[in-house]
């Protein structure tokens, strides 16, 4: 596992700059995972499954980014606000819902920019 959220909300992960970029990659799990009670985390301008300069695969063994709850983001408008998430061994992007719809998720603009 890179990063997990658990019943926490509101957090940045990342950020625009390249500066405030995280590398999450060559994890046994997801590389970043928001579970239980957690919305309004906004995931931006990360590389997960990739080595730092975002050109080979360095795989999360499971998916790149995995959200089990509702009103999360993921990217966004803003220049920079795009992950790389490529080179997952699953999925690069899974949202599930156990108990009720995950909803009010939003996935923008999540490519390298």
């Amino acid at each position: 596992m890179g990063i997990q959220v658990f019943d926490a909300s509101f957090n940045l992960i990342g950020g625009t700059s390249a500066d405030a970029r995280n590398l999450i990659s060559g994890n046994l799990g997801s590389g970043l995972e928001i579970r239980g009670n957690s919305a309004g985390n906004i995931i931006q301008g990360n590389f997960l499954g990739t080595d730092k300069g975002g050109r080979r695969a360095l795989s999360n063994r499971v998916d790149g980014v995995h959200i089990e709850s509702s009103g999360n983001t993921v990217g966004g408008t803003a220049t920079g606000a795009g992950n790389l998430i490529s080179g997952n061994l699953n999925n690069g992007l899974t949202l599930v819902s156990k108990t009720a719809p995950a909803t009010s998720s939003r996935v923008t603009s999540s490519a390298r920019t």
